[in-house]
């Protein structure tokens, strides 16, 4: 079996990988953990930076991630159906 096929969509893939990317970023650095008397804990950062929250509304990557998921699916359905597997 190819590593690599020639009928993928590098460009599909490269759009979910920089989503999940983003997410994973993005919560990261919303987090504020820190280590005080022998104990861990967290801060949400949203709290502290009021105007955050509006700066999230620009940096929706979730729509992104369940289309290309749903692109992802069709070409997959298709591909099976057309092939009579499905």
């Amino acid at each position: 079996m190819p590593l690599r096929s020639p009928d993928r969509n590098h460009y599909a893939d490269l759009l979910r990988v920089a989503a999940i990317c983003a997410v994973v970023l993005g919560h990261w650095l919303l987090t504020d953990v820190t280590y005080r008397n022998g104990r861990v804990s967290g801060q949400d950062a949203l709290d502290v930076v009021g105007w955050g929250r509006w700066v999230t509304l620009l940096f929706q990557v979730m729509p992104v991630v369940f289309l290309v998921g749903g692109y992802a699916n069709a070409v997959s359905w298709t591909g099976h159906r057309d092939r009579g597997e499905g």
